[in-house]
């Protein structure tokens, strides 16, 4: 059973964050025809927390930009890699001493240091609600999965390089790095999850619109970016789909590149 990994916020959902019906349609069709659907995606247990279709439509999550694997059905997780705890602790004291805003997020809990507004929005919307800390001390950092850092990502960059943390990050968004484990990054992680399966990069369609998506479209077989992706990304891609994320991005890649396949 070969694998359809698909990036979510830009790819396959749309700008309301929300799976069309034409996608649900095409991802039940690819599965009819023996695929399995991985979501990958730099989303947390925090932001899945309003997700309500993963387990209707994915085989597995590929949560934390490659760092944690949910079987989705079940909601049982084959693994999870959190963030060294001395890394953790560096990184969660540098950013309280210095007032730069950290996301410290372990399953679906999250620790802020600075809690925006639209911060505060945001989580009360997943149904979370933060913890605040001034110091390393009250966050657990044995358990972190991953870190997002907004407004100062450049310093915080420049610090874990300088601090040598054994740390990966990616821009998910314009603004905003990702923040996990080294070696973490998408296309690591669905290496791990083809082998599990005892598959390879031959068995794999990767769709996505962003730069942390680069090395999975490379990696793939056939590797997809929506009309919509930034330019060095769909230089990347085999492929770039005629729709964006908004239109039938989704089952234009099914129908060519896994029901045409069958």
């Amino acid at each position: 059973m070969p694998l359809f990994a698909l990036d979510m916020d830009g790819t396959c959902l749309n700008d309301a964050g929300q799976l069309a019906p034409h996608t649900l349609k095409a991802l039940a069709q690819a599965r009819g025809a023996g695929w399995r659907i991985c979501f990958v995606t730099g989303r947390t247990g925090v932001d899945m927390a309003s997700f309500e279709y993963d387990r209707e439509v994915a085989d597995y999550l590929l949560l934390n930009s490659g760092g944690k694997l949910v079987e989705s059905p079940t909601g049982k997780v084959l693994w999870n890699r959190c963030v060294p705890e001395p890394d953790a602790r560096a990184l969660v004291a540098h950013c309280a001493q210095s007032g730069w805003p950290l996301y410290c997020i372990a399953g679906a809990e999250v620790w802020l240091n600075i809690v925006s507004q639209s911060a505060a929005d945001y989580l009360a919307a997943m149904g979370v609600t933060p913890r605040c800390f001034t110091s390393a001390a009250q966050v657990p950092c044995h358990r972190i999965e991953a870190f997002m850092a907004t407004t100062h990502a450049e310093q915080v960059i420049e610090y874990m390089a300088r601090a040598g943390l054994d740390t990966s990050w990616a821009w998910s968004e314009p603004g905003c790095i990702d923040i996990t484990a080294g070696g973490v990054t998408k296309e690591s992680g669905l290496a791990a999850l083809l082998a599990q399966l005892g598959m390879d990069a031959a068995d794999l369609v990767a769709m996505g619109n962003y730069d942390n998506d680069i090395g999975m479209l490379k990696m793939a077989k056939v590797g997809v970016a929506v009309k919509n992706a930034p330019a060095k990304v769909r230089a990347a891609a085999d492929h770039v789909t005629t729709a964006d994320n908004n239109g039938p991005a989704v089952p234009e890649v099914v129908e060519r590149f896994i029901l045409g396949n069958r």
